[in-house]
């Protein structure tokens, strides 16, 4: 199925879920099910409302057909109201659709009116919550997200867009790789509380992409990008305090065991993102391919274990733990042991099943 009928609803309310009309959050998610028709049925003050505040703020879903109708589509359609909440993962199941006329289908387990604030309010903390339980380890759930998500949500309202947050919040993690490279204890404390919050904050883009349905190419490669190009310049402060502090025979060996991990991490996941996956983020490696393969494969479990130690929502905090001990040396060396592991083991298990992988579609 890919017709949608939008009807005005009998008691139509005009308000905004995270600062965005349900009219507009609606056909996003429509969209990105795989929507390509969308028929909106509206009474005069709704089609004002989406002429002049909704239309032009759709114009980048490429491919997607929305036109006025009086009458049904003689195709297949569902049959929304613009008042309707629909979980994100409401089209998961295609087989859940039931038919309630000739033609008009319906997942009722997956969509309600929003007719008062009270409903409004406790949908967006239902978005909330999943977020929550979506994202990241156990770090991230239990203090990252607790803080990030409210956050996100006064982002959201504000209408501030995911890529400008990317942006600002890598401009922060920048500072903080600044203050890291300053030996003095208070300038030490300064950059783990900076590398912290911006492993907090680095949350709050997807999460506003979730909530206003704010999902783009560009955002998945930018994120990408700033995430691990910080990543490595916060890592190679850390290992120039190490050449600053210790003879140059050790920085040399530190720096190889860290190079060499990093290389293979990130150079495999380059290699399965081309290759094997249609997504441009660097975390498909883990969703689609370590974790899958965890399962059945030792090799794969325990680097997914050794992976989350060096994710970013447990070497920000172990950071700043060391940093407010000034012995952020000690951190890289630790650093260093997981890269040189990690080196052999992502060899082994990429050389191993890679080439039996496919393109994902």
């Amino acid at each position: 199925m890919q017709t949608a009928l939008i009807k005005s609803s009998a008691s139509t309310v005009r308000l905004k879920m995270f600062g965005q009309y349900l009219i507009e959050r609606n056909i996003r998610i429509l969209y990105h099910a795989g929507f390509k028709k969308i028929y909106l049925k509206f009474t005069a003050s709704d089609k004002e409302l989406f002429e002049n505040k909704i239309k032009r703020k759709l114009s980048s879903l490429k491919n997607l057909s929305i036109s006025f109708t009086d009458k049904n589509p003689k195709e297949a359609f569902l049959e929304l109201t613009t008042n309707q909440f629909m979980y994100l993962n409401a089209f998961s199941e295609k087989s859940n659709f039931i038919k309630i006329s000739q033609n008009t289908f319906l997942k009722p387990d997956s969509f309600y009116e929003i007719n008062d604030r009270k409903t409004l309010i406790t949908s967006e903390k239902y978005i909330s919550r999943h977020i929550r339980r979506q994202s990241g380890g156990i770090v991230a759930q239990t203090i990252n997200k607790r803080i990030s998500i409210p956050l996100s949500r006064l982002l959201a309202h504000a209408g501030i867009h995911p890529n400008v947050i990317t942006l600002t919040n890598y401009t922060l993690g920048l500072f903080g790789v600044y203050l890291l490279l300053d030996s003095s204890h208070t300038a030490n404390i300064a950059a783990g509380l900076i590398i912290q919050a911006v492993s907090i904050i680095d949350g709050c883009d997807g999460e506003v992409a979730r909530m206003k349905i704010r999902f783009s190419k560009l955002g998945g490669i930018l994120d990408t990008v700033c995430d691990h190009t910080l990543a490595i310049l916060i890592i190679a402060a850390a290992t120039r305090r190490v050449y600053m502090a210790f003879d140059i025979e050790l920085f040399i060996i530190i720096f190889s065991m860290i190079t060499l991990g990093v290389i293979a991490i990130i150079g495999w996941n380059t290699v399965y993102l081309v290759k094997y996956s249609s997504s441009y983020s660097f975390s498909a490696f883990s969703k689609e391919f370590l974790s899958p393969l965890s399962k059945t494969s030792f090799l794969a479990k325990l680097i997914s274990i050794l992976q989350y130690f060096v994710r970013k929502e447990v070497y920000s905090l172990s950071i700043m733990f060391f940093c407010f001990f000034n012995g952020i040396v000690y951190y890289t060396f630790l650093f260093a042991i997981f890269g040189s592991v990690g080196f052999f083991l992502v060899n082994i298990l990429c050389l191993k099943y890679f080439p039996s992988l496919r393109k994902r579609v």
